[in-house]
């Protein structure tokens, strides 16, 4: 070769590097899109198989395991939870109608509950069933409540789930399914309460388990340290991530990926003795699944596939983990601390250990003996339940001042409100709005149409327990 064709070759190897290093990024992008994806579909694949598997074998329904999986990959639901698959499965079968979806959901939710040794994710589940309490109509036991029940008997007798039964005792079905999968919202079934007034009696019994103020009996030292020892596994093998971004927070992937775990997003900070511009960061804490405990490896594979390459180098990301994620409180309990709202910031802040939130009130009512004193709840139950569309302050002045109530007028039991002059009623509300240090919570009048529905609602109420 002639010294003249140096150059050339020279020219022409630099021009063929040069186009491998332009090809090379976008084939590596490619590459980890390609990663990702295939770790979503072995995830969403674990969770889907058993749900086609228990309706195929519980209710003669075959899906296309691939159409479903593809309907998955392009939802906004979080794969990585059982029951948002159960629910968007069953949801996407269009040869049934709503209520035997939310019946076959059920029977799914209680088959999980009985393989499910977390009492954390049991209660996630359970909390998915009381929402399809919520929709129908137990009290009155129309055909739609009939068709839930039914599946459930059926399910439990090892039948396929559109079976017809035989005679069934409804409301003792009802109360049964209720009693063992919500006992908060057992009481209402059993109080006979209508939709608004049961979601405002179990937000009321909330609080008086909180307060202290309802005399049942104590959570049983075993639920106590079932619970304790659940977080604390929890806390010891889980992670919490800080992370710290600027505009690639805003490509719409990116933002999904991070909305799908637990996770504390806060405002912009203002900095003290830190950059000034960490004030422009966006800040959250999110909390992994066990699968992605490896903060390199939850950026690798989560976040950065969605990040167009050719905007690499127009923000930024950063996560930092947080170890253990253990927490250290003074004082030590929620139930030192005297005000109910305090006591509420204090019991959310328990889920920083984990990103799990608990629903202390159902555990309270799940270690009960397994029948519930009601005529205990029936003199305990303030009446703002009568009243479910009051504000929160004034229906938290009723609970605060039910004590008064009940003694001014020898009240044992909800019903009781029933044989209550509403002028009378009126009167001590007034008295007692005028006792406040603070501006009148309502007028005269306003009490006196409080008064007045407070005893149209307990008639109703005493003349559905006495039928």
């Amino acid at each position: 070769m002639s010294k003249n064709q140096y150059p050339i070759v020279k020219l022409i190897l630099a021009l063929i590097i040069g186009s491998l290093f332009l090809f090379y990024d976008p084939l590596s992008s490619a590459a980890k899109q390609l990663r990702a994806r295939k770790k979503k579909r072995k995830q969403i694949q674990g969770q889907l198989k058993p749900v086609l598997i228990f309706l195929r074998q519980k209710a003669n329904l075959n899906l296309n395991e691939d159409d479903l999986l593809k309907a998955i990959e392009n939802s906004e639901i979080d794969y990585y939870r059982k029951d948002s698959i159960i629910v968007f499965v069953i949801n996407s079968i269009q040869t049934i109608d709503q209520v035997q979806k939310d019946a076959i959901i059920l029977t799914a939710l209680c088959s999980e509950i009985e393989n499910e040794g977390d009492i954390l994710k049991s209660g996630v589940y359970k909390t998915a069933i009381a929402s399809i309490f919520e929709k129908y109509d137990f009290i009155e036991l129309d055909d739609d409540a009939k068709t839930i029940v039914k599946y459930y008997d059926n399910y439990l007798k090892g039948n396929k789930l559109q079976d017809d039964v035989g005679e069934i005792d409804f409301s003792s079905k009802t109360d049964e399914l209720t009693r063992k999968y919500n006992k908060t919202y057992n009481l209402s079934f059993k109080l006979k309460l209508e939709k608004e007034q049961s979601e405002e009696f179990r937000r009321t019994l909330s609080i008086l388990i909180k307060d202290g103020k309802l005399n049942v009996q104590q959570l049983e030292k075993s639920l106590k340290e079932r619970v304790k020892s659940e977080l604390q596994k929890r806390a010891v093998k889980s992670k919490a991530f800080l992370v710290l971004s600027q505009k690639f927070q805003n490509i719409p992937e990116v933002r999904r990926a991070l909305d799908r775990f637990p996770h504390v997003r806060y405002s912009y900070p203002k900095p003290s003795r830190l950059p000034e511009n960490i004030e422009y960061v966006s800040t959250r804490i999110i909390y992994p699944s066990s699968a992605l405990q490896d903060a390199e490896d939850f950026l690798k594979n989560e976040i950065e596939p969605f990040i167009p390459t050719d905007k690499i180098n127009e923000g930024f990301i950063a996560v930092l983990p947080i170890e253990g994620t253990e927490l250290f409180t003074i004082p030590e309990n929620a139930d030192d601390i005297v005000k109910s709202h305090l006591k509420d910031g204090f019991e959310s802040v328990a889920a920083y250990k984990t990103g799990i939130s608990i629903d202390m009130t159902e555990l309270y009512m799940e270690s009960l003996k397994d029948e519930i004193n009601v005529d205990e709840v029936l003199s305990n139950i303030p009446i703002n339940i009568f009243v479910p569309n009051l504000s929160e302050s004034r229906k938290n002045f009723l609970i605060d001042n039910y004590d008064a109530l009940k003694n001014k007028f020898n009240i044992s039991r909800l019903a009781d409100w029933a044989n209550i002059n509403p002028d009378d009623l009126k009167d001590f509300l007034i008295e007692l709005d005028n006792q406040r240090d603070k501006k009148r919570l309502y007028k005269d009048e306003n009490w006196g149409e409080v008064a007045i529905s407070i005893l149209e609602k307990a008639v109703k109420h005493r003349d559905a327990m006495n039928k």
